[in-house]
């Protein structure tokens, strides 16, 4: 049996730390808890105007527990601008409510095409949802996965 030196133990323990504070914040969402308090009907905005998306919006629901796997499934964004609206699609409906995460209270809007907001006073953190598991979520799935560079 090969006995390992203190040095190699401080490799193998710098190798996972590295792991740790770089890469697994990336695969593992930071929620301790969350608790979602209600979820509202979904809102049409008439700015986008058109009979077939009203209907779309009108059917549109999510329960409690979907919204919660949402948030689950989703990715943290930097911010919102022209290069996050270019992977995931804006549609003209939206549905809210408000939540518990990290005994916070927060109120949050999820857009029919997988953006989602969160908002508690100035505070506002944007959320995408590009997994293949959040497509049967929202009424435009996450536009990215699809995108040929040219």
């Amino acid at each position: 049996m090969k006995r390992h030196s203190l040095f190699s133990w401080v490799r193998i323990v710098k190798c996972f730390m590295f792991f740790y504070l770089i890469y697994y914040p990336f695969y593992v969402n930071s929620f301790s808890s969350i608790t979602i308090l209600n979820v509202s009907s979904s809102l049409y905005n008439e700015h986008g105007w058109s009979e077939d998306d009203f209907n779309l919006c009108k059917k549109w629901e999510l329960s409690k527990k979907q919204v919660k796997e949402i948030f689950l499934l989703s990715e943290k964004l930097e911010s919102y601008d022209s290069s996050t609206t270019f992977y995931w699609l804006w549609f003209p409906c939206s549905i809210s409510g408000e939540l518990i995460s990290d005994e916070q209270k927060w109120f949050f809007t999820i857009n029919g095409g997988g953006i989602s907001k969160w908002t508690r006073g100035e505070v506002v953190i944007y959320f995408g949802c590009s997994v293949e598991k959040c497509d049967k979520f929202f009424i435009l799935p996450y536009a990215g996965r699809d995108k040929v560079d040219f």
